[in-house]
C-alpha cells in the first residue's frame, strides 16, 4: 500500500512559484463618507502565495465577469488570521496590487482560491499622476489661502480628453477643456484635492464616481485648475 495522500501538504510541497505576498483587507468607509482606499505598504498579512492565470475556459464561462488578464492567487488558510473577501488587495513581492473579485475556500487543500484583477494592466493605465492636497492656512492679511502639497505620487492613471462645453465668463462664451481621469484605486478625493499630470498641469476635480467598485475603475471629471 502506497503512502497516504495529504492534499494540503502535497499542494504546498509540489506547487512551484511560491512568493511572499500580503493580503490587505479592504478598509471600511471613513466617517466623511469616502470610499475604501488602497493599503499602504505597512498594512496586511504576509503569507506565501502562488499565482496562476485565469483559464480561457473560466474567462469564457464567466459571461464577461473575468478576463484573460485576470489571475488566481492561492493562499494557505492556516497562515491567515482571517479569510480573504472580495474587495481586499493582494500585493505581490514586487509591490503590484491585485483586487480580489471572488474567493473560494478549498477545504480539502486548506487554501483560498482568489480570483483577482490588476486593474492598471486591464485598463491600460499608462500615465503616472500625483494627487495634491490643500492645507488651508492664513495669509499675512488674515485671509485663508490654500497651500498645495503632494499627498500621493506616481499613481497609474488614464487621461481621456472630453468634449469641451461652452461656459460664460462675464460677457464672453469660452471653451473650457475637460478631461476624465481613470484610476485603478478607490481614492478618497474631495474638494481639497487636485490632480497633477506628468507635464505639470494641474486639474480641479468636478466629480468622482466608482469609488465603491471592486471590478472596475474609479473615474474623476476634471478641468484645468485656475493659475
Amino acid at each position: 500500500m502506497g503512502p497516504e495522500w495529504d492534499v494540503r501538504r502535497d499542494f504546498q510541497q509540489t506547487a512551484d512559484g511560491w512568493e511572499t505576498v500580503r493580503l490587505a483587507p479592504a478598509r471600511p468607509r471613513a466617517r466623511d463618507g469616502s470610499g475604501q482606499t488602497e493599503p499602504s505598504d505597512e498594512q496586511g498579512y504576509p503569507v506565501q502565495g502562488i499565482r496562476q492565470a485565469v483559464s480561457r475556459q473560466e474567462a469564457a464561462q464567466s459571461g464577461g465577469q473575468y478576463t484573460a488578464t485576470d489571475v488566481v492567487w492561492h493562499l494557505p488558510a492556516e497562515a491567515l488570521p482571517q479569510a480573504p473577501a472580495p474587495g481586499d488587495w493582494i500585493v505581490d513581492s514586487q509591490g503590484v496590487r491585485y483586487r480580489v473579485l471572488r474567493v473560494d475556500a478549498l477545504a480539502a487543500s486548506g487554501r483560498y482560491r482568489c480570483v483577482c484583477r490588476h486593474l492598471a494592466i486591464e485598463a491600460g493605465l499608462d500615465t503616472l499622476v500625483d494627487i495634491e492636497r490643500a492645507e488651508p492656512t492664513k495669509g499675512p492679511d488674515g485671509v485663508e489661502v490654500l497651500r498645495w502639497t503632494v499627498w500621493r505620487s506616481g499613481l497609474p492613471a488614464k487621461l481621456q480628453p472630453e468634449e469641451a462645453p461652452l461656459q460664460r465668463e462675464g460677457d464672453q462664451m469660452i471653451l473650457r477643456p475637460r478631461m476624465k481621469i481613470y484610476f485603478a484605486e478607490p481614492l478618497p478625493l474631495d474638494q481639497y484635492c487636485q490632480i497633477r499630470g506628468p507635464d505639470g498641469s494641474r486639474y480641479r476635480i468636478l466629480a468622482v464616481r466608482g469609488q465603491e467598485r471592486i471590478d472596475g475603475l474609479m473615474e474623476a471629471d476634471v478641468e484645468p485648475a485656475p493659475l
